[in-house]
C-alpha cells in the first residue's frame, strides 16, 4: 500500500459531473479550477485494485461531493491539497463495503482569507476493513472546519477506523472547528481519534530564532514541517514544488 515514493499520475480536470473508472495500479490527480461551480465526483473501483487519488483545489466559492465505494481487497488512498478561495464546502463520503477494503484519506486545507468546511465520511460496513483519516489546516485570517465521522457497523470484526484532525493558527482573525464523531457498534475492533486546535508553538518559534533564525523564516520551517506529513508520500519532483506553493500562500518564503 503506497510502499513506494508516488511520482505518475493521470491528470483529469473535473466538470461538474465526473464518474471516474479507475483502472488498477494507476494514479489519478484530479484539479478543481472553477468558480461558483458543484463537482459531483462518483468514483468506481473494481476489486483487487490498489489506487492513489490526489485532489488539487484551485477553485473558488464552490461544493466538491464525493462518494466512492472501496471492494473487496481494494486499496484507495486519497491526498487532498485544498489552495481554494472564497467560501467552499467538501462532502466526502467513503464506504468500505467488502471484506479486504482499505482507505487512507489525507487532507491538507491551506485556507487564506476565505473559508472552508470538511464533511468527512470514512464507514467500516463489513469485517476486516480499515480506514485511516489524516486533516491538516493552516489558517490566516480564514474559517476552517473539519467535521470527520467514522462508524464500525454491528457484527463487523476485526475492523479499524482512525483519525487524526489538527489545525494551526497563524493569526487571531479566524474561526477553527473540529468536531470528531466515532460511532463503534462492535467490540472487537481498533479505533481512536485525536483533534487540536493550536497557534504556533512560542517555545520552537523562540528556540529556533535563538540560532539565528529569522521570525518569518522560523514560521515558514514550523507551518511546513506541520503540514510535511501530508505530502512524504510524494516524490520530491511532487511534493517540493507543492511546499512552495503553500509556503508563498501564507507569504512565508
Amino acid at each position: 500500500m503506497c510502499e513506494e515514493k508516488i511520482m505518475d499520475f493521470t491528470t483529469i480536470k473535473l466538470s461538474s459531473t465526473t464518474n471516474l473508472v479507475l483502472e488498477d495500479n494507476t494514479n489519478y490527480l484530479l484539479v478543481l479550477d472553477d468558480t461558483n461551480q458543484k463537482f459531483n465526483v462518483n468514483i468506481d473501483q473494481q476489486p483487487g485494485f490498489n489506487n492513489v487519488i490526489m485532489v488539487v483545489d484551485l477553485s473558488s466559492d464552490s461544493t466538491l461531493n464525493l462518494f466512492h465505494n472501496v471492494l473487496q481487497d481494494s486499496y484507495c488512498r486519497f491526498q487532498f491539497v485544498n489552495l481554494s478561495t472564497g467560501k467552499n464546502t467538501y462532502n466526502l463520503e467513503v464506504l468500505l463495503t467488502q471484506v479486504g477494503s482499505n482507505c487512507d484519506l489525507n487532507l491538507i486545507a491551506c485556507s487564506v482569507n476565505s473559508s472552508l468546511e470538511v464533511n468527512a465520511t470514512l464507514d467500516n460496513l463489513v469485517s476486516h476493513t480499515t480506514a485511516n483519516m489524516w486533516m491538516r489546516g493552516v489558517s490566516l485570517n480564514s474559517s476552517v472546519s473539519f467535521k470527520p465521522t467514522g462508524s464500525i457497523k454491528t457484527n463487523t470484526t476485526g475492523c479499524k477506523n482512525f483519525q487524526t484532525s489538527r489545525i494551526l493558527l497563524l493569526d487571531d482573525n479566524q474561526h477553527a472547528q473540529v468536531d470528531p464523531l466515532l460511532l463503534i457498534d462492535h467490540f472487537d475492533v481498533e479505533a481512536g481519534h485525536g483533534a487540536s486546535i493550536s497557534r504556533v508553538n512560542e517555545q520552537e518559534l523562540y528556540y529556533l530564532q535563538s540560532r539565528g533564525i529569522s521570525k518569518p523564516v522560523a514560521q515558514q520551517l514550523l507551518t511546513i514541517g506541520f503540514i510535511k506529513p501530508g505530502l512524504d508520500v510524494l516524490d520530491d519532483i511532487i511534493k517540493d514544488p507543492l511546499l512552495d506553493i503553500i509556503a508563498q500562500r501564507f507569504n512565508l518564503s
